[in-house]
């Protein structure tokens, strides 16, 4: 193994430092230096950011760099930079992450200027979600912004951007007595500028909608020639709609937009994960999605948002559920069976009335009811008749000799009529007027 090289002269490709093996230099900043590295052993590629520079005289940079590395390791999600490893070889601090290959979204932006609002969405919607997941972790980034926001490719060549830096997130688990004004001023929120005491996740919430802002309209919302004026602007409040810069923006878009960049805290949304959902909702039109505007299931399914956060943190009403079947409940069968049973009875009523007008066989003689005085009752009961003899040609659709036949005017059929009617020597039933048979 090569001899250790001296921090001041910095890492060259073919150095060997620790498991890595240092191929290119990547970037080099004022607190350290990215090096392209492969790991001998994993046959790995990483990115390796190393701290190079003194400690500045009040700022502890090298404790900064090493919390910089425990925060990561704690987050794991597609759209936050992921870290293998962290630690210090002769006397230089390194963090190992995942390499990129792209461009950070400032110099997207240079060089595109500013983007159509389905991609603005497509790219930072699921930023957002990786906020929700930090801020579920007690961590804040306090540093949301362009140079910050690193444009790769998935998989699938789409628009990938990974959230990066966080050498100045606040651990809200870890209580400080220091009231440190820190970030960059034309992206942060109005409690962060003005030094307020408490901060929460919604102070990114408000920098990555100035982001989104500035990636639509290539300006941003407060503008200012110095720090003083800037918070001036942010505390009355006022700026002008995304729309008013000349873009087509979805309303749903600019409500969202809007909401988010709120001074009072309170006013924007409760969480990121929240406003991520109200991105996502805003560009749900054909015309931005394509042929098929995918559904919100989908867009979780796909990993633009982990399943388990997009159904906590959504709001009520952008809730999505799969369609289900209707049950089928006994109540409904219950229904089907009365509804054939209607219907069975209405044909066997129709059947009876077609061939109450020909009974092949009938009582002796009709006795009459209360109330009918169409039918007269026999004194004494009757012999009983002979059977007719069989014909040889079809008979007419008759009643048979040996029945009296009532008057057209009566209601139901004498055969109708005893079925309905108890059999016996007792009348009908009170205020009843029914026919009543005996033989």
């Amino acid at each position: 193994m090569s001899a250790a090289p001296n921090r001041f002269q910095g890492l060259r490709p073919g150095t060997e430092f620790g498991p890595y093996t240092v191929v290119r230099c990547i970037g080099v900043g004022g607190m350290g230096s990215v090096f392209e590295a492969d790991h001998r052993l994993l046959q790995r590629k990483v990115a390796l950011k190393v701290l190079h520079a003194h400690d500045t005289p009040g700022v502890n940079v090298r404790e900064r760099f090493m919390r910089e590395g425990s925060t990561l390791v704690r987050l794991s999600h597609p759209n936050i930079v992921t870290v293998y490893d962290a630690g210090e070889l002769d006397g230089l601090p390194y963090l190992a992450m995942e390499l990129l290959v792209g461009e950070t979204l400032e110099r997207l932006l240079s060089r595109t200027g500013p983007l159509d609002p389905a991609r603005v969405v497509r790219m930072l919607a699921p930023v957002a979600d990786g906020l929700e997941l930090a801020h579920g972790k007690g961590i804040v980034h306090r540093d949301v912004k362009p140079e910050n926001l690193f444009v790769t490719r998935d998989e699938r060549g789409r628009d990938c951007v990974k959230l990066v830096d966080f050498g100045i997130a606040k651990d809200l688990r870890i209580s400080s007595q220091h009231n440190t004004i820190i970030g960059t001023p034309s992206y942060m929120a109005p409690e962060q500028l003005l030094g307020a005491k408490s901060i929460d996740g919604r102070c990114d919430q408000f920098s990555l909608a100035v982001v989104a802002y500035e990636a639509l309209t290539g300006r941003k919302p407060f503008e200012a020639d110095t720090v003083l004026e800037l918070a001036e602007q942010l505390d009355r409040g006022a700026f002008l709609p995304p729309s008013a810069h000349g873009v087509v923006v979805p309303p749903g878009l600019e409500t969202a937009l809007v909401r988010a960049l709120q001074t009072p805290v309170e006013a924007r949304f409760g969480s990121a994960g929240e406003f991520a959902f109200a991105l996502l909702g805003s560009i749900t039109d054909r015309t931005l999605w394509g042929p098929a505007p995918p559904s919100a299931a989908s867009m979780v399914t796909s990993g633009v948002v982990p399943l388990d956060r997009a159904r906590a943190s959504a709001p009520a009403a952008m809730r999505t559920t799969q369609p289900t079947r209707p049950s089928r409940s006994p109540v409904a069968l219950a229904s089907v069976a009365s509804a054939l049973l209607l219907g069975a009875a209405l044909v066997l009523r129709a059947y009876v009335a077609r061939h109450d007008e020909a009974p092949t066989q009938m009582p002796a003689r009709l006795v009459e009811s209360e109330g009918v005085p169409t039918v007269t009752a026999a004194a004494t009961p009757a012999a009983p008749a002979a059977p007719a003899a069989m014909p040889t040609s079809p008979t007419p659709r008759s009643g048979p000799t040996d029945v009296t036949q009532p008057a057209p005017t009566l209601g139901p059929s004498p055969r109708r009529a005893a079925a309905r009617s108890p059999a016996g020597p007792t009348g009908p039933a009170e205020g009843a007027p029914t026919l009543r048979l005996e033989r």
